[in-house]
């Protein structure tokens, strides 16, 4: 191993799952070496909530990949969870005499932003820049140029002061001494969906086991990060109530006969395999008509978010779904009436990615993956840096991979 060598690990409700992975350039992808997952001690709802349980089910799945610490460039942990908050803020410097733009200088204007907009019980977790001008001028690379007026546009993820001490403690015992942290919701977008569908607007929910992660894309940049309390959990739950069998028996239901496709058949399946179940069959048909009917609610209030927030007529590229729930068959078609204003619904896939086709396909990994194309991304910058005089490229989207079909 070396430092080109990189760890995403996504802090699950259900479960903690970790990835190692660099970039290949001979094609021009992140190349995914190993994976694992273990069950998930001390998150609840995206919060860490015991950082001593958490840390040592990380630990474990670093054992598991033959890791060290030593051995990688990049860490990095997803950031979710109640009490999440996104912010555009915009701010600017003023210099007496024409000054240059450096590295220190776009600090200062980050802090100048961060700064501008303190939230009581918050911290800013997350920060990329989404615009610079110059003199009242957009500029793409301002890096060099000589201004008077040096004015910025980011976005800002904030979190709960007790998330931010957490991770903190967390990092602690895992005896790190900095790691990167993302926004669950960009990540699985950064995974699945293109540019030129960020260009035209587009919402990525990222449904897990105990919340969904909302990210919303106009103009081609991140707009809004939400976390909306409400899951595969609470479907099962649902579920249970109804057919009136443990909660067990219900997750075995969804896990097994979950298929949208199905809603129109009348095909009888064992409602349990365990004694309280003993012949009482299941209507597959019922069934997925009743989950279709939960889900296309979920939608619902996802598209509430999206409109309550003023993006709901901007996102012309639609809706991606992702996570556990995007694993149901027949689930776009079904979830497109919920949406307004006709936009498209559907399940995302992951580009940009070779080696471990098991996991690039399964959408449940899509924020571990959208983790390592980043610290990838950025390990080939760098690289090109130190062989070329080229700048190096401001912002989170500037990527390298390619945004044609045709190239993938």
């Amino acid at each position: 191993m070396n430092k080109r060598y990189h760890l995403a690990c996504d802090l699950g409700s259900k479960s903690i799952k970790a990835a190692v992975g660099c970039y290949d350039p001979s094609r021009n992808t992140v190349k995914i070496l190993d994976a694992a997952y273990a069950n998930s001690s001390g998150i609840e709802k995206g919060l860490i909530v015991d950082p001593e349980a958490a840390s040592g089910t990380v630990i474990d799945l670093v054992y598991q990949l033959g890791l060290s610490k030593s051995d990688l460039g990049r860490i990095s942990f997803n950031l979710s969870g109640a009490g999440l908050l996104s912010q555009n803020l915009t701010g600017e410097l003023r210099f007496p005499q024409p000054a240059q733009v450096t590295y220190g200088i776009l600090d200062r204007l980050d802090k100048v932003i961060a700064d501008s907009a303190p939230i009581a019980g918050k911290s800013v977790m997350f920060v990329t820049n989404k615009k610079y001008f110059i003199d009242g001028e957009f500029v793409f690379e301002p890096l060099g140029e000589r201004c008077m007026r040096f004015q910025g546009e980011n976005f800002l993820v904030y979190s709960d002061d007790r998330q931010k001490n957490a991770l903190t403690r967390l990092v602690d015992l895992l005896g790190l001494k900095t790691i990167d942290i993302f926004p669950e919701g960009m990540l699985s977008a950064e995974s699945c969906i293109k540019q030129a569908e960020r260009d035209l607007g587009a919402v990525l929910a990222d449904v897990g086991y105990e919340k969904t992660d909302i990210a919303v894309f106009a103009d081609g940049n991140i707009q809004l990060c939400y976390v909306l309390p409400v899951g595969i959990r609470d479907i099962v739950n649902t579920v249970s109530y109804i057919y009136e069998v443990p909660f067990e028996d219900a997750l075995y239901i969804y896990e097994n006969y979950s298929n949208l496709l199905m809603k129109g058949a009348s095909e009888k399946k064992p409602l349990s395999s365990g004694p309280e179940g003993s012949g009482r069959w299941l209507d597959t048909g019922e069934y997925n008509r009743l989950l279709e009917d939960l889900c296309r609610q979920l939608a619902e209030r996802i598209a509430e978010i999206v409109e309550r927030h003023g993006y709901g007529e901007a996102v012309f590229s639609g809706y991606v779904i992702s996570g556990g729930l995007a694993k149901i068959r027949g689930l776009a078609a079904s979830l497109a009436p919920a949406v307004p204003h006709g936009f498209k619904v559907k399940t995302g896939r992951s580009y940009g990615f070779t080696g471990m086709d098991y996991i690039t396909e399964d959408p449940r990994w899509y924020a571990v993956l959208g983790a390592l194309k980043i610290m990838a991304s950025d390990y080939a910058e760098e690289k090109i840096a130190e062989v070329t005089p080229a700048k190096k490229i401001i912002g989170f989207f500037s990527r390298l991979f390619p945004k044609k079909q045709s190239e993938i």
